[in-house]
């Protein structure tokens, strides 16, 4: 069991090396890049780090409503991220109370949440992913794997139990770290680029739902929650006001 459990590590290790998107991720196709990585944000964004590491629950709404242009009627669990059988975003009671189910996916999926906020910056704004961020992320999975295997080791063996506790507390940690550093990515560049148009996009983008799904984000914004309003401007990216033309530089919408 235990040159099992080395060879699994080797395995999982060599695979937290690599910096490559995942295969078939069409983000990769992305032409911008993060205004800093993960490894940087803490340096780029002090107090946002902070907030984040202090904070983690609260900052994670924060950014939420800051990526959504504070507008919470855009708001929907994961925001349809995560739809897998019977969970689909927008059963939740999202458009009459968003704030309290904010709370609650924040609270109880934490990972979700802040992964969703950062999906959701990357593909309004066409951001790759960051190689360096990517190492990052296949490292802290890779330690959860881990920690999990050796529970499931140590269930059995109580030779394991010591180990088990190890790794917990080092994925643990790892896992608060990259945390911390996500969001305070997510927020150096929401703080520098409020909005789509802010960072120089032009015309429509494509917006990767759950299951790897395409469509244009005009397409999905104005689709929404419960199928209707909103909707950006397929000109200067700015939120539509429900009419036929955008109020920002008046093209149609």
């Amino acid at each position: 069991l235990l040159n099992l459990l080395l060879e699994v590590s080797g395995r999982m290790a060599d695979c937290c090396l690599d910096d490559k998107p995942v295969d078939g991720d069409p983000r990769a196709r992305y032409t911008n890049q993060w205004g800093t990585g993960m490894m940087n944000a803490p340096v780029a964004n002090p107090m946002g780090c902070c907030a984040a590491l202090l904070c983690p629950c609260p900052m994670s709404m924060y950014l939420r409503y800051l990526v959504l242009e504070k507008d919470v009627s855009k708001y929907v669990c994961c925001q349809g991220y995560y739809d897998i059988a019977c969970h689909k975003a927008g059963r939740y009671g999202e458009s009459s109370c968003p704030w309290v189910c904010m709370a609650v996916e924040s609270l109880f999926c934490f990972s979700c949440s802040i992964s969703s906020t950062r999906m959701t910056i990357m593909d309004t704004r066409n951001i790759m992913p960051d190689p360096c961020d990517n190492r990052l992320i296949r490292f802290s999975n890779m330690l959860q794997w881990l920690s999990c295997i050796c529970n499931m080791l140590a269930m059995v063996m109580d030779e394991f139990d010591a180990l088990a506790s190890i790794i917990d507390f080092a994925a643990d940690v790892v896992f608060t770290i990259i945390s911390t550093c996500m969001q305070a990515q997510v927020h150096h560049e929401v703080t520098n680029h409020p909005r789509p148009a802010n960072f120089g996009m032009m015309g429509t983008v494509t917006r990767i739902g759950a299951g790897g799904k395409e469509g244009t984000l005009p397409e999905q914004a104005r689709m929404g929650a419960g199928g209707g309003g909103g909707g950006f401007c397929p000109s200067c990216g700015a939120r539509g006001n429900g009419g036929r033309f955008c109020g920002s530089c008046g093209a149609p919408m």
